[in-house]
């Protein structure tokens, strides 16, 4: 009984051991994929706020705080 016990034990941790080997080639691959991608296509920029896109904002801030103090 104790021969089963430890035969189930190394079958076990060798499928465990080969899961995460194959996990860890596959998130490798993916990574490689991912920066070949971003080779080729890179990513757009992002508009800069100006400030009077700022200002705007901060008028509308204003007004719900004034709606807020007003209840």
């Amino acid at each position: 009984m104790l021969v089963t016990g430890l035969i189930i034990t190394v079958i076990g941790m060798t499928t465990v051991f080969a899961f995460l080997g194959i996990m860890v080639g596959v998130i490798d691959i993916t990574g490689r994929v991912i920066q070949a991608v971003a080779k080729c296509r890179p990513q757009e920029e992002t508009p800069v706020v100006t400030e009077s896109a700022g200002a705007v904002r901060d008028e509308e801030i204003a007004a719900v705080i004034a709606a807020i103090h007003a209840l």
